[in-house]
């Protein structure tokens, strides 16, 4: 298994991000991971669960902004930049333009970071 640390910057450097709006885990709405390679969602969605922590998945951007169209509730994507059909900035950009009046959070990430 993956060890994941969840980490956010900012103008003053990087920095661990508290959880949206103060929310506790339990408290959280669902968050919707999106990723191509079904071996990382599944390490990713497990380590959510082993934290209590409630997620579902797609497997491109197309597929995510049909989940966000069916879960009202989802108010955190963390989606991978390279993908198949619709890519992770599309993917937000696709759901800034729906979903404007929504309170939507986007993580975004990838495994092919420059060295």
């Amino acid at each position: 298994m993956a060890n994941f640390r969840f980490m956010g910057m900012t103008a003053a450097g990087l920095h661990a991000s508290p959880l949206p709006g103060g929310a506790r885990v339990n408290e959280m709405s669902p968050l919707l991971i999106v990723d191509d390679e079904p071996e990382y969602l599944d390490e990713i969605l497990e380590a959510l669960a082993y934290e209590g922590m409630d997620a579902i998945s797609a497997s491109n951007g197309a597929a995510a902004v049909e989940m966000l169209r069916r879960n009202p509730d989802i108010r955190v994507v963390v989606t991978d930049i390279r993908m198949p059909e619709m890519d992770g900035i599309a993917l937000v950009e696709a759901a800034r333009t729906e979903f404007c009046g929504r309170d939507l959070h986007f993580i975004v990430v990838t495994g092919h970071a420059a060295k």
